[in-house]
C-alpha cells in the first residue's frame, strides 16, 4: 500500500524538493512518506476538492493557516489533516496575536486530526490546547541523512574555523560573537565564520574586533557542502526553544556542536551544551577542543563527533517514518498508519 500525501504551504509545485532552503524544511516529510505534492493553501481554499484523492494532507501552521484545518474538515472530511506547528514556542503563541488569535489557534489544534510539534518537551504545553490530547504528538522534521552521508569531508586537519549559527541578531547572536572574540584572544589562529545579513552587520562585527570570514546566506544544500568542507566546530547560543537544526548539521558533518540545551537538537543530539547565557562553559568547551587540536590529539573531538552522529540516527528517514506511523495510530488514524508499515516489515 502507498500513502498519497500533500503538503499545504506558500509554494505550489508538483514535486517535493525538501531541505533546499536555509530553514527547517517540513517538505522533507513528503519524501519520507513516499512522495507527494506541495500545494498552495490559497489555491486549495479556492478549490478544496483538489485534495480529495489524497490519503493525508499536511498543513504548515502559521497565523495565516490557523483556520485551514476547520475549513478542510468541513469541505473534505474524509481526508485526514495533519497540522505541523512551525517555529519555536514563543513565535507560535506571540504571532497569534491577542485574544482572537489565541482562540483561533486553540480551535485549530482541536480541528486537526493530528498535530505534530517540533520540540518534544513542548508536548504538555500544546496538549493543553487540545481536548483530545492523543492528537498532539512529537513529529519533528526528518533529517536527510541519506543525502548528507553522501557528501565527502575534507581529509586531514585544516585551519580551525568556528562557525557561528548567528551574528548580531535577535537569537542571542551577540553571545556567539563575543565568545568567539574571547576564544581568539586565547588562540589568535582561530578563524570565525559568520553569515551576516547586511553590510552594516559586517562592519559592526569587524568593529568589535572579531576576525571572521563573513559570507552571504545561501541555499541549505550549498551551505552544508561548505560546512562539511572545513568547519572545526559550530557555536550556537540560541536562547529560543526551537527545533535547532544546527545541532543536527554538526552531528551529520561529524563536527562538535557547542551551544544551547534549550533547542530540541541541542538537548537530544548535542553533548557540549549549556544554558545559552552560560558563556563561561561555552568558552571552556571550545578551549578544550582547540587545545586538543593544537597538541596533535583528537580523542575528545572524535568521541564527541561519533556520539553526536550516533544520536542523529533517530532523525533519519526510517526512524521518522516510524514516528509518523505511531503518531497516526495514536491519533486514531488507523488507515493512514497501516499504509506506513516499516519498509522491511
Amino acid at each position: 500500500m502507498t500513502l498519497r500525501a500533500c503538503l499545504l504551504g506558500q509554494a505550489h509545485t508538483r514535486e517535493s524538493i525538501g531541505w533546499s532552503l536555509p530553514v527547517n524544511d517540513s517538505r522533507e516529510w513528503l519524501r519520507i512518506l513516499g512522495g507527494g505534492d506541495v500545494l498552495s493553501y490559497q489555491r486549495v481554499v479556492a478549490t478544496p476538492q483538489a485534495i480529495s484523492d489524497y490519503d493525508l494532507v499536511i498543513v504548515e501552521l502559521t497565523p495565516a493557516t490557523h483556520a485551514l484545518p476547520r475549513f478542510l474538515k468541513r469541505r473534505v472530511p474524509h481526508v485526514p489533516c495533519v497540522a505541523l506547528i512551525e517555529g519555536r514556542v514563543e513565535y507560535v503563541v506571540r504571532s497569534s496575536g491577542e485574544m482572537e488569535g489565541l482562540f483561533q489557534f486553540a480551535q485549530c489544534l482541536d480541528d486537526a486530526d493530528l498535530v505534530g510539534v517540533l520540540v518534544e518537551r513542548t508536548l504538555p504545553y500544546y496538549r493543553l490546547y487540545a481536548r483530545n490530547q492523543e492528537r498532539v504528538q512529537w513529529l519533528g522534521i526528518p533529517y536527510p541523512l541519506d543525502w548528507t552521508d553522501s557528501i565527502a569531508s575534507t581529509p586531514g586537519p585544516g585551519p580551525i574555523i568556528i562557525e557561528l549559527a548567528s551574528g548580531l541578531d535577535s537569537r542571542n547572536g551577540i553571545a556567539n560573537v563575543l565568545v568567539l572574540r574571547a576564544l581568539q584572544r586565547r588562540f589568535p589562529g582561530v578563524i570565525g565564520r559568520i553569515f551576516p545579513c547586511s553590510e552594516r552587520e559586517r562592519s559592526m562585527i569587524e568593529a568589535l574586533g572579531v576576525r571572521a570570514q563573513m559570507l552571504q546566506p545561501r541555499r541549505w544544500r550549498d551551505y552544508y557542502r561548505l560546512l562539511r568542507q572545513d568547519v572545526f566546530a559550530i557555536l550556537c547560543l540560541d536562547d529560543r526553544r526551537t527545533w535547532g537544526r544546527y545541532a543536527l548539521d554538526a552531528a551529520s558533518a561529524r563536527v562538535p556542536f557547542v551551544g544551547s540545551h534549550l533547542s530540541h537538537g541541542g538537548e537530544h543530539v548535542g553533548l557540549l551544551t549549556c544554558d545559552p547565557f552560560d558563556v563561561t562553559t561555552a568558552l571552556d568547551f571550545l578551549t578544550d577542543l582547540v587545545e586538543e587540536r593544537l597538541s596533535g590529539r583528537d580523542y575528545l573531538y572524535r568521541d564527541v563527533a561519533e556520539r553526536q552522529y550516533a544520536a542523529l540516527q533517530s532523525y533519519g528517514g526510517e526512524a521518522a517514518r516510524e514516528r509518523m506511523r505511531v503518531a497516526l495510530a495514536a491519533a486514531g488514524l488507523a488507515d493512514a498508519a497501516a499504509k506506513l508499515q516499516p519498509v522491511h516489515a
